[in-house]
């Protein structure tokens, strides 16, 4: 899936699995505060997976 993302140019392509992996599980092992919050600490996590567009 990734490597398909990469492909697509929605995915950075500097970025690895074991990025993702690693980026995911410190998100889930994190408590917020609300829903508020962590569904922007998610979307700040999505963002910096899309490349720099110039």
């Amino acid at each position: 899936m990734l490597k398909r993302a990469q492909a697509a140019g929605v995915v950075r392509e500097d970025t690895e699995i074991g990025d993702v992996v690693r980026m995911i599980s410190g998100i889930a092992s994190v408590a917020f505060d609300d829903d508020a919050q962590r569904d922007r600490v998610i979307d700040l996590a999505v963002d910096g997976l899309r490349p720099v567009r110039q």
